[in-house]
């Protein structure tokens, strides 16, 4: 069975293969949420997951 955080892994891996840069962090009261960034060249990509919320 694979969860989300499978999913993020495989993805990441990808992502790194075709030359981006990924990073991860977490903040939030409970560090409960997730910033996703892709950077690559010039460009960057933001992505945002709050626990508890769809």
């Amino acid at each position: 069975m694979r969860t989300d955080d499978d999913e993020v892994t495989r993805a990441v891996s990808q992502l790194s293969s075709a030359g981006y840069s990924v990073t991860s962090d977490v903040h939030g009261d409970a560090f409960d949420n997730r910033v996703i960034t892709l950077q690559r060249g010039p460009f960057k990509v933001q992505v945002e997951r709050e626990r508890g919320r769809v």
